[in-house]
């Protein structure tokens, strides 16, 4: 009797052992640790004993109830599981030894998944998504972990992943203890983690949030039932292990079947394409970031100040918001017609009045016209001759135009047909042009082929000429430097009223970035865990804003070398701020290491440079730095950007800083 009380089943084999202990360290458990076999026991002992307290005894309903089920007997079968009970030859499950011999018969199709990857190959959906399937097995055949534990395995928990002799020790959010995976298992989740999981993300819609999990489902989102999952990967595995012949690529596998499907001809889109083993989005840009988008990156003294100063049109008084638009209409030289000059006597050199300059608080665009100004916005003191030309001149102009409508491909009227129209002079020749010229400059920044590049990535020369080849213009063609000017405000405005970048900054969640532990002096950083295209915004720089004297003040209170987080900056109007991400955490969101203030600094190699943005969000505007990628960034790269300091910052207090010049 005292032998069968310490008799103890084995929840990996399901069977009966006087000593479980030396049962796993013999069998089930041979290839694992110390401290995971003693994790696996005192599980089996609490499973035995909650069996023992509770799973012997049924209420009548209970199972009365089981009998108005769809399926009985597999309701019977899943209640009498959840109560600890084993149910043998279950032919629609796999024992956990029947599961661990399955991921071995379909190790070499991984590893030819494997191959393919690492050289760039195009691996269909259905086949990316049972190499996901293969990585949540491995952790549940073969480390016996929970299906919690699989599901809210954090991306922070592999960057963070410990390097040992035979592997990677890994740690799970659950608390629940970490296993070393060998090095043929840690390939084939970093090939997921760089290749496979960033395209789930680039899949996300605004509304989704990936949580930080390491497995994720097609949608980009958190896995939402592993043990469905699970139970594909095993009907997957048998069905090719039963086949003589590799599974097509193209054989669709989900739910268990296995329908022959028609692969797409398409050729996939060229920013999901991997090469050189490297996850990575080939569209690139070769313009550099425009001026205009200047950075406002730190300079000086353990902290980031704005080294450059924001243009003076587009200040605004008192803190208030307004963004200067300069019209791109004027007719450049090049475009004049053979014979004939071609003045730009369209633009007013009039200054803006004074009363539409904008007032505290308020958030409007300033239009500087080339329009002769109208007779009721003219400024006083003006003669009233000079207001009659110009009401003749924009009645002159409208008749004009009621007479030679301006259009998109049409020539302007002739010297002839205006004369004999009663136009004699040029001014109104000029102004049809000008407007011509305006309206193809939006026709080509709308054209389809284009317009994927607005907004995130300037529009290149090649692009533009192609389309331009496919219109018959053959004059007032619309200049490049004009459509990279209209891009670049077109581009700023784009940001400043993208909801997603609102509500990311609003909720300082942003998707492809995780901060990583290195260590040593280093500490914390941040890396990508998805590619990124120059332009891009990664994330902004969080804190609270105050005024530049008060953050002087923070600064002087800091002991010597302590690392600072304050960012000085200027606005458009001129006004000096700081971003005090030194306060930690920040009021807004006291549960949130911001990843601005994480990332490192680097002179040479930065990746990142940060841009001041006036964000339009529904309470009105506010001042943040965003960071934009300056080069394309690949999974597992470091995103560093440049502080704007040196070994002679810090009062002298640096010069033994290496780092700082790197």
């Amino acid at each position: 009797m005292a032998a069968d009380r310490r008799i103890v089943y084995c929840l990996l084999c399901e069977k009966p052992h006087e000593n479980l202990s030396s049962h796993l360290k013999k069998a089930c458990m041979k290839d694992n640790t110390e401290e995971e076999r003693n994790a696996e026991l005192t599980k089996a002992k609490i499973s035995q004993k909650e069996w023992t307290r509770v799973g012997r005894r049924w209420e009548y309903h209970e199972v009365d109830s089981l009998m108005n089920e769809e399926d009985p007997l597999r309701a019977l079968i899943d209640r009498l599981k959840s109560k600890g009970f084993f149910i043998v030859k279950d032919p629609s499950e796999s024992s956990p030894a029947e599961q661990r011999q399955l991921l071995q018969d379909v190790t070499p199709w991984m590893r030819s998944m494997v191959a393919k990857l690492k050289t760039g190959v195009n691996v269909a959906t259905n086949y990316t998504t049972q190499f996901r399937y293969f990585c949540m097995g491995v952790l549940s055949v073969v480390y016996n972990k929970s299906l919690k534990s699989i599901e809210t395995f954090k991306t922070a928990g592999w960057v963070d992943r410990q390097q040992t002799s035979s592997g990677v020790t890994i740690q799970f959010s659950d608390n629940s203890v970490a296993c070393t995976l060998r090095k043929e298992e840690e390939e084939w989740f970093e090939l997921y983690f760089t290749k496979i999981r960033p395209l789930a993300l680039l899949r996300q819609d605004e509304y989704m949030d990936d949580e930080g999990c390491f497995f994720l489902g097609q949608n980009g989102g958190p896995i939402a039932n592993t043990k469905t999952d699970l139970q594909r990967l095993w009907k997957f595995c048998e069905q090719t292990t039963q086949s003589s012949e590799p599974i097509p690529e193209d054989t669709q596998t989900a739910s268990g079947s296995c329908e022959q499907t028609t692969q797409s001809s398409e050729p996939i889109p060229e920013d999901t394409q991997t090469a050189s083993g490297s996850c990575e989005q080939t569209t690139q840009s070769s313009e550099p970031i425009p001026e205009d988008t200047q950075t406002a990156s730190g300079s000086c003294e353990q902290t980031t100040q704005s080294s450059e100063p924001i243009p003076e049109d587009t200040q605004t008084a008192s803190g208030s918001c307004e963004q200067t638009t300069q019209s791109s209409e004027p007719i450049p030289e090049d475009t004049q017609v053979a014979g004939e000059s071609c003045e730009q006597k369209t633009q007013s050199s009039e200054p803006i009045p004074e009363d539409t300059q904008t007032a505290s608080g308020s958030c409007e665009q300033t239009t500087q016209s080339s329009e002769p100004i109208p007779e009721d916005t003219q400024v006083a003191g003006e003669s009233s001759s000079s207001s009659a030309l110009n009401t003749t001149a924009l009645d002159q102009f409208e008749t004009f135009v009621e007479m030679f409508p301006v259009t998109l491909n049409d020539e302007p009227p002739t010297k002839k047909r205006r004369m004999s129209a009663g136009f004699e002079g040029r001014d109104v020749y000029d102004k049809w042009r000008g407007e011509q010229y305006k309206m193809r400059l939006n026709y080509i920044l709308a054209y389809n082929s284009i317009s994927a590049h607005i907004g995130r990535h300037q529009p290149t020369l090649d692009k533009v000429r192609l389309v331009i080849s496919k219109e018959k213009w053959h004059a007032n063609l619309p200049d490049l430097k004009d459509i990279l000017q209209a891009w670049i405000s077109e581009q700023k405005t784009s940001i400043e009223k993208d909801g997603k970048i609102i509500k990311a900054v609003s909720e300082q969640k942003w998707k492809g970035l995780q901060i990583q532990d290195f260590g040593g002096d280093k500490g914390k950083g941040v890396v990508a865990t998805m590619p990124f295209t120059k332009g891009d915004v990664l994330c902004d720089y969080h804190g609270r804003i105050i005024p530049a004297s008060e953050g002087k003040k923070l600064l002087s209170e800091q002991q010597s070398g302590e690392m600072g987080y304050l960012f000085f900056f200027k606005t458009r109007g001129g006004a000096s701020l700081c971003i005090d991400a030194q306060t930690f955490p920040c009021e807004c969101h006291p549960l949130k290491d911001t990843f601005g203030r994480r990332m490192n600094h680097s002179k040479k190699k930065f990746n990142v440079k940060p841009v001041h943005f006036q964000l339009k969000f529904p309470d009105g505007c506010r001042d943040t730095i965003l960071f934009l990628a300056s080069k394309d960034i690949q999974c597992n790269d470091e995103i560093l950007w440049d502080y704007g300091v040196n070994k002679t910052s810090f009062r002298g207090e640096g010069l033994d800083l290496d780092w700082l010049d790197e």
